[in-house]
C-alpha cells in the first residue's frame, strides 16, 4: 500500500488494487503508471506478479461507452479485461462475484446453482432424515451462503434479489410440506428469516454495531450520527444518509444501512448490547410473520398441506 497510490484491499495471499477517476483516458494512463510501481515493488522483495491470473474491471461506465478502448498491461503483457462483452463476465472478490455494474447478477446465478442441489439432497432425503438433521443441513448450506455478503447485494435489483427469494422456497423440504405450500407458517415454526428480512436485520446489527463503535474504525469512518441542535432525527439515534446523485448508487451500504437502521423503533435500537438488540430484533420480525392474514382462498391446494398436517 505505501509503494503505490492505488487504494489496496488486501486479503491473505491475494492483492487487489483500485482507483478512479472522471476521464477515461487519464484513468488508464494513471493505473498503468501506478501498475509499473507495483511490478517494480514485486520485483524488489523477490516475488512476480502472474499477469495471466491478474484481471481488471471498469466499474459504471455507460454501455455506449464500454466498447472503448482500455488496456492495462503488467511485465509487457496486456491484462485481461473482465466485461459483458468479453468471454468473463465477473470477478471473484473475496467470494463475491462483481459485474462492472455491480448488479450482482451472476452471483445470485451461482447461489441460485449451489443452493439447488441442496435442494435435491434435501428432497430426496426428506423421509429418510430426521428434521434436526434437515435444519442442520438448511443452517449450514443454504443460510450460511445466502448471509454472506447479503449487506451488498440484498439490496439490488427485484430481479436479482427474487431470484434468490424463489430458492428459499427450499425451506419446504427442510419440513417435508408440498412443494406449493405456504412458507409463512414454516418461517415461523422454523424460526427462520425470510431473505428479505435476513438483508434488512443484517443492514439494522450493522447499523447497531456503527452507533455504538464496536465495528472497526476503517469501517464506521464512512457513517456519522446524526449530530448538531435537537432533532427528533438525533433523539432517535438516526444514522446520517447521504445525499445519492445517481440511481445505481441507492445500493450502495452507505445509503441501505442507514435507512434500514433508521427506520428501527427506537425501543430496540437504545439496546445496547449486542446479543439481546439481536434477540428484540429477530422477536420483531417473528411478530410480523405471526400477524400476516391466513389464506382466505376457498379450496386453496396449498392449504391443504397445513390442514392435513394439523
Amino acid at each position: 500500500p505505501c509503494a503505490t497510490n492505488f487504494q489496496s484491499f488486501l486479503f491473505a495471499d491475494d492483492t487487489s488494487l483500485f482507483m478512479s477517476g472522471n476521464n477515461l483516458k487519464s484513468l488508464q494512463i494513471q493505473a498503468q503508471a501506478e501498475l509499473y510501481k507495483v511490478e517494480e515493488w514485486f520485483k524488489a522483495n523477490k516475488m512476480q506478479l502472474n499477469s495471466k491470473k491478474t484481471r481488471f474491471i471498469v466499474f459504471n461506465l455507460p454501455k455506449v461507452r464500454r466498447s472503448e478502448p482500455f488496456t492495462i498491461e503488467v511485465d509487457g503483457e496486456k491484462l485481461v479485461r473482465v466485461s459483458e462483452e468479453a468471454e468473463e463476465k465477473s470477478v471473484r472478490l473475496v467470494g463475491v462475484k462483481l459485474d462492472e455494474e455491480l448488479s450482482f447478477k451472476y452471483h445470485a446465478a451461482e447461489m441460485k446453482a449451489k443452493l439447488s442441489r441442496v435442494n435435491y439432497v434435501l428432497a430426496r432425503s426428506k423421509n429418510e432424515l430426521p428434521l434436526n438433521v434437515r435444519v442442520l443441513i438448511y443452517n449450514s448450506l443454504v443460510r450460511s451462503v445466502m448471509e454472506f455478503a447479503c449487506v451488498l447485494y440484498g439490496a439490488v435489483k427485484v430481479g436479482v434479489v427474487g431470484t434468490v427469494e424463489k430458492v428459499q422456497k427450499i425451506i419446504r423440504n427442510v419440513i417435508g410440506a408440498r412443494y406449493r405450500a405456504h412458507t409463512n407458517e414454516i418461517f415461523l415454526e422454523l424460526g427462520f428469516l425470510k431473505f428479505r428480512d435476513m438483508v434488512e436485520y443484517n443492514q439494522r446489527v450493522l447499523g447497531h454495531k456503527i452507533c455504538y463503535s464496536t465495528l472497526p474504525l476503517n469501517i464506521r469512518s464512512d457513517f456519522s450520527l446524526v449530530t448538531g441542535r435537537e432533532t427528533r432525527a438525533m433523539k432517535n439515534m438516526n444514522l446520517k444518509v447521504p445525499f445519492c446523485s445517481k440511481r445505481l448508487f441507492e445500493t450502495a451500504p452507505c445509503l441501505t444501512i442507514p435507512t434500514a437502521w433508521n427506520n428501527l423503533d427506537k425501543e430496540i435500537k437504545i439496546i445496547e448490547k449486542v446479543k439481546p438488540f439481536k434477540n428484540k430484533l429477530r422477536k420483531s420480525y417473528f411478530d410480523k410473520y405471526q400477524n400476516e392474514p391466513k389464506c382466505s382462498r376457498r379450496g386453496c391446494y396449498s392449504c391443504t398441506w397445513s390442514s392435513q398436517r394439523s
